[in-house]
């Protein structure tokens, strides 16, 4: 079957670079052990070629990683919390839930209407997860969302780049306000500051963003404290290099762009709100 790409809209066309990437992970990297055949099965119900859009194996790497990294994150939190809930922003087409497979999380995936429609189409309900049609964007969306009580983790994968310093600065802002009652962490990945303004060099990305100029990179890291961007009620807990592993070379690489730059290249970062006062 040949692939019809779906009517979407800006940075949410990046979802099949992303679903691609994984669906691709275990054939290019065995030996990382990591497995998605919810996001094998979306590709074929697609008629996606995934190498078509996961293009080289550094983004096929990069995504695998950033994956596992997050499914330990939401493991671990699982397992401090119990009974917890996970709000996936700008889910796409994401197969977190599927790899997670804890009975015990309450997961919410959010996203814009219409790859909230295609998720509903392609991927399987499921009792655990509901799917909310929200716009991180606006101001205020979190006071619609009906959330149990309880540990909140956020995860906001594939999405910060593409957001300028002042959304993601506003969409902390909001998360600290909206869930200020509950135990509440943020974990998601960015890269450093010299990817901003690049998404059209990308091999992946590139194609998307020399046909449509708002998907682009608009924000990175320069220092440390950069991935709280100024919010001192959202010290940084933690922070997980992406790209060290993929061999010798890219290894040595980006251990020299850290000591260059003082920053990884790319990497996921964890935060811990805590409220002020």
């Amino acid at each position: 079957m040949a692939f019809s790409e779906p009517h979407l809209h800006g940075v949410s066309r990046t979802l099949f670079v992303t679903l691609a990437a994984r669906a691709r992970g275990a054939a290019l990297f065995p030996h990382l052990g990591f497995q998605d055949p919810a996001a094998e099965a979306v590709c074929d119900a697609l008629g996606i070629d995934p190498a078509q859009f996961a293009r080289t194996a550094e983004c096929v790497y990069g995504v695998v990683r950033r994956s596992m990294v997050i499914d330990e994150i939401v493991a671990r939190f699982a397992d401090e919390h119990g009974a917890a809930t996970v709000l996936n922003l700008a889910a796409g087409l994401s197969t977190t839930f599927e790899r997670a497979g804890r009975a015990d999380l309450s997961w919410f995936d959010l996203d814009l209407a219409e790859p909230a429609a295609l998720h509903r189409t392609l991927i399987a309900p499921a009792p655990a997860r509901r799917l909310v049609v929200g716009d991180i964007g606006r101001p205020g969306w979190t006071q619609g969302l009906s959330l149990p009580p309880g540990p909140l983790l956020v995860i906001a994968e594939g999405i910060m780049p593409y957001l300028t310093v002042d959304c993601v600065a506003g969409l902390l802002d909001e998360l600290g306000a909206g869930f200020a009652d509950r135990p509440l962490r943020l974990a998601y990945d960015t890269f450093a500051f010299t990817m901003v303004g690049m998404a059209r060099l990308h091999p992946s990305i590139g194609p998307l963003a020399r046909t449509d100029p708002s998907i682009e990179f608009r924000s990175g890291v320069r220092s440390m404290s950069d991935y709280a961007v100024g919010r001192a009620d959202w010290p940084l807990r933690d922070v997980t290099p992406v790209m060290e592993g993929m061999g010798p070379l890219h290894s040595l690489a980006c251990l020299g762009f850290s000591a260059a730059f003082g920053v990884p290249f790319y990497a996921v970062a964890v935060l811990d709100h805590h409220p002020r006062g």
